[in-house]
């Protein structure tokens, strides 16, 4: 768990094992009503998890209908 500027944040971390030679972190957040996104990394990128939720903040911004 974590705070951003958004509010808290909670990702799922698998951890190493004898059947999990390569562990990630998991997080599903809510975009919309109805729409929802899901995205995973490593788990060996963990301590950089404040950025890639930023990069992934900026991702989906850019989507955003942009006024003319």
């Amino acid at each position: 768990m974590g705070e951003t500027a958004k509010g808290l944040l909670v990702m799922r971390c698998v951890r190493l094992g004898p059947d999990v030679l390569s562990p990630n972190c998991m997080r599903d957040m809510r975009l919309a009503r109805g729409v929802s996104m899901f995205y995973r990394f490593k788990r060996a990128h963990l301590a950089n998890w404040r950025e890639i939720a930023d990069g992934m903040d900026n991702l989906i911004a850019s989507f955003e209908k942009r006024p003319k």
